[in-house]
């Protein structure tokens, strides 16, 4: 537990389309770029978090567009979405190559205020976290989460695209914060999706959002074509 007053307002960014951190999920990264290894050893010597944040979409066409692959990447900086989350290194290892793999436990959403002037090789922001305190104090158990009617949806969804996932008594123990926020990943197919999820304004309204996402799934073109995230 802790408060929004302990969490840095300035902090390093890793831009990455259809990454999906939100607080007490953790998230898998392989680093091997040089600015990123840079972000992540000064990240390491100072006090371990980074900021997960999508690049906006580019379109890849027309004059000042920025087209982006599936990393995130483009010929420059792309702009970046109004919210992310900031993530506490919780593992780290160097592989083969000198490239790292690392995990991050997500802690809380935050808004972008404004981008700082470029000190090192990564991009930095300063944030608010203001807009999200629910993020620090959840409670274990919610009414408003059931979290049986999560599982059956989230499994018929998996199996729909010859999927699967063994939680063993995950569901039965885990706090619903956390159920909800880390089951949020298998829910997301796109970067929109990402971002709403990402952007709910409190557990329930994500948790209302993921079992959408999933009923639009299983209802096959008709409910794609009728989606909406906001």
């Amino acid at each position: 537990m802790f408060g929004l007053e302990e969490l840095p307002e300035d902090i390093p960014v890793f831009p990455l389309t259809r990454a999906l951190l939100l607080p007490k999920s953790q998230l898998f990264l392989n680093v091997f770029e040089p600015r990123y290894l840079e972000m992540v050893n000064h990240a390491r010597e100072g006090q371990g978090v980074i900021g997960m944040i999508q690049p906006l979409p580019g379109d890849g066409g027309g004059p000042g567009s920025i087209a982006l692959d599936n990393l995130g990447y483009g010929p420059e900086n792309p702009p970046l979405h109004k919210a992310g989350c900031l993530g506490m290194i919780s593992d780290f290892e160097v592989t083969e190559g000198g490239a790292a793999t690392i995990v991050l436990t997500g802690l809380c959403r935050f808004d972008v205020i404004e981008e700082l002037p470029q000190r090192n090789l990564y991009r930095e922001l300063r944030v608010s976290y203001d807009n999200y305190p629910d993020d620090c104090e959840a409670p274990p158990r919610s009414p408003d989460i059931d979290r049986y009617r999560l599982q059956d949806i989230l499994i018929k969804s998996l199996e729909a695209r010859d999927l699967s996932a063994d939680w063993g008594d995950f569901f039965d123990e885990a706090e619903d914060e956390v159920l909800v926020n880390e089951l949020a990943k298998y829910c997301v197919t796109s970067s929109g999706e990402a971002q709403a999820v990402l952007e709910a304004k409190n557990l329930k309204d994500r948790y209302d959002l993921m079992i959408n996402l999933l009923e639009f799934s299983l209802a096959g073109p008709a409910g794609v074509a009728n989606k909406h995230y906001h």
